[in-house]
């Protein structure tokens, strides 16, 4: 029971404090991948905390379910020489009925989500076959509109799509940023990133700490996908294209090269990249020591040079 109010305690202190640090892996924007494993590992160590303690003080009643929980029994009394189980059948009673609800209330919201996302997107690839062309050179699909918008489709053969009013808009160097942009989406399987903060947002709403984690998560994979297309064809030709595109439209279950905090990703794209900032310093503090050097040896040869000539 003892380390079972323990897990809690520190889950509720974490949920109120963890915030706040992680927050400052997203606004440091150094490595996106690292931030949003951060905020994956504390959100589903939060829950696992719970559903542990929740295990630990039912321990007694799940023993009773059946020989289906006898594996997880054994792994319970594994530990038991730091814990001491709950007393009361009442609180046992309750910490089962939680345990439970937490995970039907999981199960049936992955479920939920799971179906939803895959009809959603099956009906778009359909209609993407009936209305849109495939371009080979860009390995994309085209639909005619005229709102300038890009996105990929991810799952099964997952998709780019351009408007043609994107096409006309953007040059070659903003169509080649933008297209890579939408790929590293597609290979990084970002979509199962954001589905999983998306779950426990949606099966837990009042946690503030999956909301922000699902936020975050949105903001840096956009981070990333904007820092490999940006090696690949330049930062500043992405941030001019995420100008000239439309950020408000991009299709449910699909990801938008300007679908989340466009002027954030704009000004970090325009901004030099931080991670070669204390190296350039370094290089720069290092010629002007080397330039001063220099100037301190001509000026004591100068000053030999004249005493010399006095003494003469």
């Amino acid at each position: 029971m003892i380390l079972a109010l323990c897990l809690l305690l520190a889950n509720g202190g974490f949920i109120l404090v963890g915030p706040r640090v992680l927050t400052c892996l997203t606004r440091s924007s150094q490595r996106p991948l690292a931030a949003i494993a951060a905020w994956h590992l504390a959100s589903w160590s939060v829950l696992g905390g719970v559903v542990l303690a929740a295990a630990l003080l039912a321990s007694p009643q799940l023993a009773a379910a059946g020989q289906l929980l006898a594996g997880l029994e054994a792994c319970l009394q594994a530990i038991d020489h730091v814990s001491t189980r709950a007393d009361s059948p009442l609180l046992q009673a309750m910490s089962a009925v939680l345990l439970a609800g937490v995970l039907f209330r999981l199960v049936g919201c992955a479920a939920t989500a799971g179906w939803t996302t895959h009809r959603l997107r099956s009906r778009h690839r359909a209609l993407l076959s009936l209305v849109g062309r495939r371009d080979a050179d860009l390995d994309a699909y085209v639909i005619d509109d005229d709102t300038a918008l890009v996105y990929c489709l991810p799952g099964r053969g997952g998709r780019v799509v351009f408007t043609s009013a994107a096409l006309v808009q953007l040059s070659d160097a903003q169509r080649d940023a933008v297209l890579a942009h939408e790929r590293a989406h597609l290979r990084g399987r970002h979509h199962l990133l954001m589905a999983s903060t998306a779950l426990l947002r949606h099966a837990f709403p009042w946690v503030r700490l999956f909301a922000q984690a699902c936020e975050h998560t949105a903001l840096l994979i956009e981070m990333h996908a904007d820092d490999v297309a940006g090696r690949g064809y330049g930062r500043r030709s992405l941030a001019e294209a995420l100008i000239m595109l439309t950020s408000m439209i991009t299709p449910r279950a699909a990801l938008g090269a300007a679908g989340t905090c466009t002027t954030a990703r704009i000004e970090r794209l325009l901004g030099p990249p931080a991670c070669q900032q204390p190296s350039r310093t370094r290089g720069i503090a290092r010629t002007e020591g080397r330039e001063a050097e220099s100037h301190q040896r001509h000026d004591h040869q100068h000053a030999q040079q004249r005493e010399a000539a006095l003494q003469q």
